[in-house]
């Protein structure tokens, strides 16, 4: 049920809803002197835009009867009084409360109907089904598409939101050699951190090339790993078993089939009517030359095929070999998701919990300026314990304040960043928001310790 709208609501109004206002009540001057001045200081609390009255203006009328004459006689606007002219309000409502509040903008109404799918939540990109029943299909159609602009609209926005968003859990999935990646990763891929695996399956250069950046520069992550495409020639051949081996070749397609499971010795005279001809194994390793160069003729190859492979695996810079994600250091698998999903994503949130897991400090400070200097679209949100991760940000900041950023850092501002401290309280968790000065400082103490432990340490 829809109780209560704010009908001066600038989505609510239309553009010449002053002049629709003066004419509701230019019969209504004679009646009540000053009534219309009223209305439009009302208004004005409302609209700031259309008057300066609004900061530290008084309630505009000065009894009951006032308002009285004014609900009963005038609606706040046209949508106001398509929905209301000919409807009933509760009950209990008497023309004392049913009434302007001022401070919330809403203004009362007959109770609104509207169709759910699970209590008041309505169903996602449709238009609004409501019990409202119109006298003419226009006006069934404008309340219709003004509903569902006011309702359902911002559910879709965020909807929208929610399915380009991704969200990463505390601690990620480290794929074995048995690993079958998904070619559809979901949302709970990606919170266990399998779906990073899962895009690393297909190549993509721009892509790839930016997540190399983070893994292997200096000045970044510099985790001592990269991505790297292996490509894999694919030769298939199909070939007919067969003990009937008449020349070379076809001993040959036996051997490419069969192996070292291949005994055969060779002779020049036929072995029934003269035992004693001389006889000389097979030379496998001319077998496995002539298979390698591809100079040969069998009536035993039926077919054949050539294909390629290529996928991505990661590089051990140090070392120069392939590695697996097993083989990685923990922490290095525990942020590379993060680094991926960065690059998967150009829209919606990027959620982290703890991406600082099992990582260097020097690797955590890194991170500050990965959520930062991505160039990505998309928004973080970061759960985090990382003083590291937190200070870094911060001193960009304060570079950026100084006008001392070094080169290829782009600016963070104050209005870049936003630092929420969850606490615990005996009415539950309370949400604290810290705000962040210019010079790269909180504007009030950190509460708890949590950057005050390291200097107790230390002094």
């Amino acid at each position: 049920m829809v109780t209560a709208l704010n009908y001066l609501h600038p989505l609510l109004l239309p553009e010449d809803h002053d002049e629709w206002l003066v004419s509701c009540f230019d019969n209504q001057v004679d009646i009540h002197n000053n009534l219309f001045d009223k209305v439009l200081a009302l208004k004005s609390i409302y609209n700031p835009s259309h008057s300066e009255i609004a900061d530290g203006a008084e309630y505009p009328f000065e009894n009951n009867e006032d308002v009285s004459v004014f609900t009963d006689s005038c609606f706040v606007s046209e949508f106001h009084e398509l929905l209301n002219s000919s409807r009933i309000p509760y009950q209990e409502y008497n023309n004392s409360n049913y009434m302007l509040e001022i401070e919330s903008a809403t203004l009362l109404h007959a109770p609104i109907g509207i169709k759910g799918v699970n209590g008041a939540l309505p169903v996602i990109g449709m238009p609004l089904k409501s019990s409202l029943l119109m006298d003419d299909e226009k006006s069934d159609a404008v309340i219709g598409e003004l509903l569902s602009d006011v309702i359902v609209a911002p559910l879709d926005n965020l909807l929208t939101i929610l399915n380009d968003s991704l969200c990463i859990g505390p601690l990620r999935h480290i794929p074995d050699a048995n690993y079958q990646p998904n070619p559809y990763p979901s949302q709970a891929d990606w919170y266990e951190g399998k779906a990073c695996w899962d895009e690393l399956l297909t190549t993509d250069l721009m892509r790839d090339t930016s997540i190399n950046e983070w893994l292997i520069d200096k000045d970044k992550l510099n985790l001592g790993y990269k991505v790297v495409y292996k490509a894999e020639i694919l030769k298939c051949r199909y070939i007919s078993p067969s003990t009937d081996i008449n020349s070379l070749e076809d001993a040959m397609a036996i051997y490419d089939a069969i192996g070292d499971n291949l005994q055969m010795t060779i002779s020049k005279a036929n072995l029934e009517n003269n035992p004693e001809a001389f006889e000389s194994p097979v030379d496998k390793s001319t077998l496995e030359e002539l298979r390698l160069s591809n100079r040969f003729s069998s009536d035993l190859y039926v077919g054949r095929d050539v294909g390629k492979q290529v996928t991505a695996t990661l590089w051990d810079i140090h070392n120069n070999i392939d590695v697996s994600a097993s083989d990685i250091g923990v922490g290095v698998s525990q942020l590379l998701p993060l680094v991926v999903a960065v690059y998967s994503r150009d829209k919606g949130i990027i959620g982290c919990e703890q991406p600082e897991l099992h990582v260097h400090p020097r690797v955590q400070v890194a991170i500050g300026d990965l959520l930062t200097q991505a160039g990505t679209n998309a928004g973080f949100l970061i759960e985090t314990h990382s003083e590291h991760l937190v200070l870094r940000m911060l001193k960009r900041i304060r570079q950026t304040t100084a006008g001392e950023l070094p080169d290829g850092i782009a600016p963070v501002t104050t209005e870049d960043i936003s630092i929420v401290y969850l606490e615990p309280s005996e009415d539950g968790v309370l949400a604290r928001k810290f705000g962040v000065t210019g010079d790269g400082d909180f504007d009030e103490d950190w509460p708890g310790g949590f950057f005050d432990e390291r200097d107790e340490e230390l002094f």
